[in-house]
């Protein structure tokens, strides 16, 4: 089974910097005729306590001291948890965090980008 490297902050920085600023239709096109955008930067909060979650979940050491580090910086964005990926997390920490926020990110970006709006 080959394995691929996870992005580098840099590469997240930039599709964060990309999918943040999309906004998502919710409930265009149902019979109502009522219908809202949510943009998926409001959605930050929530994808920082996904990757709190992550840590939580692990069995690793330095898993486990990460979370704490970010339960003190809290509130956070994704780009406070790219900058202490940079500067406090270990590699297996790092590779997990990266691999699970490009995950999310992406999936936003591929499954929303063809029906999202960008707001300038």
């Amino acid at each position: 089974m080959q394995t691929h490297a996870a992005p580098t902050v840099k590469e997240l920085r930039d599709l964060w910097r990309q999918v943040s600023r999309q906004h998502l239709a919710m409930g265009a096109g149902c019979g109502c005729g009522f219908g809202f955008s949510i943009g998926v930067g409001d959605l930050e909060a929530d994808i920082c306590d996904f990757l709190s979650g992550k840590l939580a979940e692990s069995n690793a050491t330095g898993a486990q001291q990460f979370h704490q580090r970010m339960q003190d910086a809290a509130p956070l964005t994704i780009n406070g948890v790219l900058t202490l990926i940079e500067n406090e997390a270990d590699q297996a920490t790092s590779q997990l965090l990266r691999t699970q926020l490009a995950m999310s990110l992406g999936s936003f970006a591929q499954a929303h980008g063809r029906s999202a709006f960008v707001c300038n």
